[in-house]
């Protein structure tokens, strides 16, 4: 009898170690540590090859870049036209209609390919596209806004070198919580290195294509 209690006892004291290891592991590190944070880098990571992917495919059809096409309204009633120049232009992080970096969302919101007029992304942050340069052959960039270091690392190292000023993925250092039309950072230097001393800042992530 003894021996049947003990075991039970033993029993029910795995499967709340078991269930306290799931609960830890999901919840460790404030959400960018464990399988949370593999769950946001995923989350993460799919958004931006979204988003390349949804561009890839209204050039494809409409031979013109989202938010740039000089005529989306041709095509959709009341949408807003670009200048056709083959760039887009604007800010990653706008929400002024009459940028085309702003029209970029709805241009592709009109050809169904997302449903939503702007995005954000898990850590509500700001996602957008932005040009590198003044030119057509200037690369475009896609860029997610307010990642911890962790997270900025894990995207890069799942989708490029791990190296936040090298290869296709590019990593900037934010002043703070990035807002709609604030200062962009992604307009400076990259920074060298994912520095865990730096916890409480945020960072900016953008695949150039």
């Amino acid at each position: 009898m003894i021996f049947r209690k003990i075991g039970k006892f033993f029993l029910y004291a795995v499967a709340l170690l078991v269930v306290l290891f799931i609960v830890f592991g999901i919840t460790n590190g404030s959400g960018d540590q464990g399988l949370a944070g593999h769950g946001r880098i995923k989350n993460l990571t799919g958004d931006l090859m979204m988003f390349r992917d949804a561009t890839q495919k209204y050039q494809a059809a409409y031979q013109a870049l989202p938010g740039d096409d000089a005529n989306a309204s041709k095509r959709w009633t009341g949408s807003p036209n670009g200048n056709g120049d083959g760039v887009i232009q604007g800010e990653f992080n706008t929400l002024k209609r009459e940028h085309e970096s702003a029209m970029f969302w709805q241009h592709l919101k009109n050809a169904g390919l997302v449903d939503k007029d702007f995005s954000t992304n898990v850590q509500l942050g700001l996602v957008g596209v932005q040009m590198v340069g003044p030119t057509p052959a200037s690369p475009m960039m896609i860029c997610s806004a307010d990642l911890t270091w962790r997270l900025a690392e894990g995207v890069d190292t799942k989708m490029d070198d791990g190296v936040p000023n090298t290869g296709t993925v590019l990593a900037y250092l934010q002043d703070g919580k990035l807002l709609a039309d604030a200062a962009n950072p992604t307009r400076g230097t990259p920074i060298a290195s994912y520095d865990s001393k730096l916890e409480d800042r945020l960072y900016t992530v953008c695949e150039r294509k």
